[in-house]
């Protein structure tokens, strides 16, 4: 009996420590596109914080979710609580089809074609790294 309540102490007391081991709690990141009101809603796909780790995609996570229409040659601008170190773009084009893209200034140039699209982007900070997706529908 006293080795079981000795064991969940010190499990308790490593998991503790292992959370602390990030120093941030995991950045939130925002989208809005330039020159408007409109504000996208930003889904957590996947990450590697610390010890905590969350699995998953991006066509799997906004699948169920309603696109936020924006016009056609939008700027869609990707805000952090802190900036990371590099970040990745790419777009989603069926659960195993993505077309990498580049990102400049952390901005997402929305195509002219009318359409539903699923953005990615992976950022990196010296805590880990997080995937983020956003659905939007191009009209």
């Amino acid at each position: 009996m006293n080795k079981s309540i000795i064991l969940i102490i010190l499990l308790m007391i490593f998991a503790c420590g292992c959370s602390a081991l990030s120093g941030k709690s995991m950045p939130h990141a925002t989208a809005v596109v330039e020159n408007s009101e409109i504000t996208i809603p930003v889904e957590i796909t996947s990450a590697s914080w610390g010890a905590k780790e969350i699995y998953g995609g991006p066509w799997e996570t906004m699948n169920g979710k309603e696109p936020v229409v924006v016009p056609k040659s939008s700027r869609i601008k990707i805000s952090f609580e802190y900036p990371p170190k590099e970040i990745h773009l790419r777009e989603t084009l069926s659960k195993k089809e993505f077309k990498n893209m580049d990102i400049e200034s952390n901005t997402i140039v929305v195509p002219d074609s009318k359409g539903i699209h699923i953005y990615s982007f992976n950022a990196r900070w010296s805590e880990g790294s997080v995937a983020y997706a956003i659905k939007i529908e191009v009209k």
